[in-house]
């Protein structure tokens, strides 16, 4: 089954990624309480701290779904229903929610997905229900200053690393739209050479865009710089998350119904590995040094091998290191911003795992002060 939050997180992901290049010489005290990351759960956002600590659960009216960091860190955006709720991390340690953004036909609104841009000054907010608005808001501000319709349902965003443009994948009329973020308008409807287009993910250098097409179990290549959609790319049945490499080689694709991951190589556009991992592959994060990639396979009916796992897989090799056991039904996967931990939240034990790369243990589960249900890991840069 596929989960929303998946495609969210391959979002989440590249933007971290790219943000936390401005922090990366910022040096703490290994024993100082930092936060590190926000766990969203049903109704709830909970704190967690580099010492693996939580902090109290922050009550949200609307629920949540996703979130996304500015670039320095100092804020995340907590997108659910029709409202944004910001919230700001004082002195490295305390997470304040603010006054939540109303969304336009917020009566309505069904928000999914949120994107940062690199210079950290607008965050684009998707909603999912009629008229399928995309928002923009200020961070000076938090206000809402534009809104643009999208194509029908959409439900993933991933935004150019030079910030210019953002692609949504619009998963009911198989299209991905591309918008101007300065101009505040739409470049170009792209068709997507599958069905159900959610899942996208742009490779570093900004040259392409990749887009699970679920529905079909392909993926349509997009050339940025034509902004056309190219041959797609068969792979395993349900493609549900994708993850670029950090130099951009290679992109893999977890296939939700076959227990498998395809690589594909970025220059080809071809798939040049199919690795069998069992049971419902989700979620997934590569390491920074690009070595290392981590699956998490869920499904709440537990009727296939290696389920409640996230498995650990050698890149260079395909090779799968490990099934490493987690709580049930881990259902997003989030890389710590040091590479050092991946971790796994686990929707129906209520818990967050947190895996070592350097051992590929799961440490001792770590419990939520909020409403439980944990589906989405936001890391802080």
């Amino acid at each position: 089954m596929l989960r929303r939050c998946c495609v969210i997180a391959v979002v989440l992901l590249l933007v971290c990624a790219t943000a936390g290049t401005a922090l990366a010489s910022v040096t703490r005290p290994a024993t100082e309480r930092v936060l590190s990351a926000l766990v969203l759960e049903a109704g709830a956002v909970t704190p967690l701290y580099n010492t693996g600590a939580t902090g109290a659960a922050i009550p949200i009216a609307d629920g949540d779904i996703d979130a996304a960091f500015t670039p320095n860190g100092d804020r995340a955006y907590v997108v659910g229903g029709g409202q944004v709720t910001p919230i700001d991390i004082n002195a490295d340690e305390n997470a304040i929610a603010q006054p939540p953004i109303a969304l336009p036909h917020s009566a309505h609104a069904d928000a999914v997905a949120v994107a940062i841009t690199p210079n950290g000054k607008t965050a684009l907010v998707v909603d999912n229900f009629a008229p399928y608005w995309v928002s923009w808001i200020k961070t000076a501000t938090n206000a809402v200053t534009a809104k643009v319709k999208a194509g029908v349902s959409p439900i993933g965003i991933a935004i150019t690393p030079n910030g210019k443009y953002a692609y949504i994948t619009n998963a009911n009329s198989d299209t991905v739209t591309v918008l101007s973020i300065a101009h505040h308008r739409v470049v170009r409807t792209i068709h997507a050479r599958g069905f159900d287009p959610e899942a996208i993910a742009i490779t570093p250098n900004g040259r392409f865009a990749f887009v699970a097409d679920n529905g079909s179990g392909t993926v349509t290549p997009i050339r940025i710089s034509t902004n056309t959609a190219l041959k797609p790319i068969k792979v395993g049945k349900f493609p549900a998350a994708i993850a670029v490499t950090p130099g951009g080689t290679f992109a893999y694709v977890t296939d939700n119904g076959s227990g498998t991951v395809s690589k594909i190589k970025v220059s080809t556009r071809r798939v040049v590995k199919t690795i069998r991992t069992g049971g419902f592959p989700d979620d997934m994060v590569i390491t920074p040094n690009g070595k290392f990639g981590y699956v998490a396979s869920w499904d709440q009916q537990a009727v296939k091998t290696h389920l409640h796992t996230v498995t650990a897989i050698r890149l260079s090799t395909g090779a799968v290191i490990r099934h490493i056991t987690v709580g049930r039904d881990p259902i997003g996967l989030a890389m710590a911003a040091d590479g050092a931990v991946v971790y796994s939240a686990n929707w129906k034990s209520d818990t967050v795992s947190p895996v070592s790369v350097a051992t590929n243990t799961a440490g001792p589960a770590i419990g939520l002060a909020g409403f439980h249900q944990p589906e989405f890991i936001a890391i802080r840069p």
